[in-house]
């Protein structure tokens, strides 16, 4: 259970859905919009894309690492991106309204370094207008052939999920008020794109010769060697996620989902945890979280547990705030 303090409103384990008005065939409907409904944003955006991770080899490690360096310390996204930042898979080719598609929060940074930079952009890109938002789409072919350890999570631990990222045609951006506060894989899929088989063994995480797995999710790699709270960071983590493990708070906010929770808050991996740190500490306060069941109340039953908690995750949001704002990143 989360709120969230965007513009799309408080949600406590319910999504919010914006019905998009695709337009009328009425005869006396006013003529169509000409120019650019993105105010020039796509242009910008599909170069930037394509300049920061143009194609390469699908398992090109160093052009995966260059193209989410850049993708990190970009302006134009880092300006424009909205925390947190919607990402998933669009329900259907007939579905423009993203908010009706399964969607997990993230902050904006981990979200471009982490995610984004696993797919490659052509530079080509098309507009449309639904209502009050603008679709930026943006052809792209995914780095599938990475080593497991780089990918945000076993994406293969669904088969659609898996064959989602490797077949998609576009991302879709969607942009609102100035904004872009959110993307979705399209429905529109490829199925002559190469596939890797890939098996899921089970495990979310694992450790091998280079150390933890997936090593893109560590703090190391989210943020700058030089900055100085990462390691106090990474035990704020490590503490809370165990306090929370406890709690089986992990059952519901992984990468599977047991709660169909929409959009979904990950606390299971270092780094994106992050997007969750304030709504966390929020619905700890309000003792939301975890949800009622028949027959059970909402909240933890043991006020002193709760109180610990409630401070291990406030350290994780202090810290969390520093070591973003000492990257540059904006603070909502």
């Amino acid at each position: 259970m989360k709120i969230s303090p965007l513009v799309r409103g408080s949600r406590l384990h319910l999504s919010f859905s914006l019905a998009l008005a695709l337009g009328s065939c009425d005869s006396s409907a006013p003529p169509p919009e000409t120019g650019d409904p993105s105010g020039g944003l796509a242009d910008a955006l599909a170069k930037t894309l394509s300049q920061a991770c143009p194609m390469a080899a699908p398992g090109d490690e160093q052009a995966r690492q260059s193209c989410a360096d850049a993708l990190t310390i970009d302006p134009l996204l880092r300006e424009r991106m909205s925390d947190p930042f919607d990402w998933g898979g669009q329900k259907s080719t007939d579905t423009l309204d993203m908010d009706k598609s399964n969607r997990t929060d993230f902050n904006p940074r981990i979200y471009r370094r982490l995610y984004l930079s696993t797919f490659m952009f052509t530079g080509e890109h098309s507009v449309q207008k639904a209502g009050d938002t603008v679709i930026i789409r943006l052809p792209v072919r995914f780095r599938n052939q990475l080593d497991p350890g780089s990918f945000p999570y076993p994406f293969w631990h669904s088969a659609d999920k898996w064959t989602s990222y490797e077949t998609t045609r576009e991302l879709l951006f969607f942009l609102r008020a100035g904004k872009l506060v959110g993307a979705l894989r399209s429905a529109d899929r490829d199925p002559s794109r190469p596939h890797r088989d890939m098996k899921w063994d089970g495990r979310w995480t694992w450790e091998d010769s280079s150390g933890q797995q997936p090593r893109v999710t560590l703090y190391s790699w989210a943020f700058s060697a030089g900055n100085p709270y990462v390691a106090d960071l990474d035990t704020a983590y490590r503490t809370l996620e165990r306090a929370l493990r406890k709690e089986t708070c992990l059952a519901c906010h992984s990468p599977d989902n047991f709660a169909k929770m929409n959009p979904l808050e990950l606390f299971s991996y270092p780094n994106q945890a992050l997007s969750g740190r304030k709504q966390l500490v929020a619905i700890l306060d309000a003792n939301l979280m975890p949800p009622a069941t028949p027959g059970t109340k909402p909240g933890l039953a043991d006020d002193g547990g709760r109180a610990e908690i409630i401070d291990l995750a406030r350290k994780f949001q202090e810290l969390g705030d520093q070591a973003l704002a000492f990257e540059g990143e904006p603070h909502p």
